[in-house]
């Protein structure tokens, strides 16, 4: 369990430590400006668009995941090799 607290822990410290390296010169009021200003039609078409790729990479990885399951060591082994000569 204190195992898994630690790399909660470290995830959140690391994606705090890199948004704040992003955004440390970037000024939020004029992005919330933008924002105010933004077409919602573009917004939502943006945000189905996202989620569009999302759930294809994801079920890409499955299918990757999945058919992993079928090779043994050696066919794996086997197949990273299959172009070095």
């Amino acid at each position: 369990m204190k195992v898994r607290a630690v790399q909660i822990i470290t995830g959140l410290v690391c994606t705090f430590f890199f948004l704040a390296l992003a955004l440390y010169r970037v000024q939020l009021g004029s992005i919330g400006a933008a924002l105010a200003h933004a077409n919602p039609t573009w917004i939502g078409a943006a945000i189905i668009a996202y989620a569009i790729n999302l759930s294809l990479r994801t079920r890409r990885w499955q299918i990757i995941l999945r058919l992993s399951r079928q090779f043994r060591i050696g066919s794996w082994a086997e197949l990273c090799s299959s172009g070095m000569d």
